[in-house]
């Protein structure tokens, strides 16, 4: 009879909170752990995306892991006083593995993965959008005219917040925003209603509207 090792369990807890569990047995409260730790993983995006909201999270998430490490080991060890058989460690060890890297790859990795979950900042594409509305983002597709980007901010400003703008205008182009209306060379494309100022951009390679601050920080986050 295979027993329990109660470290083994510990360990599986510590790669994947639930796994340890699944080990000795436990299958609905294992999945249960697994279910929570992927929401933990996920809630930056839903809450208040700020590094003190991060901070928290990854506490919550530290003690979430501590609460399954420790569960998982006294399981094992009741089991063993039971004679109950163990799970393979491997196996286990193998779906936490992938588990782990497909929720940082495909969810929680911001520069990283084709979709993304983002949050408006602000209500700079109202009434289409509004400030902390949510949306789905695909970052493998070539940008055109009138898709909406989201730009996470670079370092020192970086969080899990991003800035959403519509494209108006490619490199070289001309843009000019006057009486409520967006004309690109020259060429009307559609009204701003709540635009109360003239302004005429040139678009420079490798720049967007607000030139000066992505020149200096970089537009690897678009």
């Amino acid at each position: 009879m295979k027993t329990k090792n109660p470290l083994v369990a510990a360990l599986l807890s510590i790669v994947l909170p639930g796994a340890g569990l699944l080990y000795t047995g436990a299958a609905a409260l294992g999945y249960l752990f697994i279910l929570i730790s992927i929401g933990l993983a996920l809630s930056p995006h839903w809450v208040a995306n700020s590094y003190s909201t991060i901070y928290l999270v990854g506490v919550i998430y530290l003690i979430w892991l501590a609460t399954s490490a420790v569960l998982a080991a006294i399981r094992a060890k009741k089991s063993n006083s039971r004679g109950e058989i163990s799970s393979n460690p491997w196996v286990i060890l193998i779906v936490a593995l992938v588990v782990d890297f497909g929720t940082y790859t495909w969810v929680t990795k911001p520069d990283f993965g084709p979709l993304k979950i983002v949050t408006m900042t602000n209500n700079s594409l109202s009434p289409l959008l509004y400030n902390r509305e949510q949306l789905v983002v695909n970052t493998k597709v070539e940008i055109e005219r009138g898709d909406l980007v989201g730009v996470y901010y670079p370092k020192p400003f970086f969080d899990l917040s991003v800035d959403v703008d519509r494209v108006i205008g490619y490199p070289g182009e001309v843009i000019e925003l006057k009486n409520n209306l967006c004309y690109v060379n020259g060429n009307l494309t559609e009204p701003y209603e709540n635009l109360r100022y003239t302004i005429t951009i040139s678009v420079a390679t490798g720049t967007d509207i607000d030139f000066e601050f992505w020149n200096k920080y970089g537009l690897d986050g678009v």
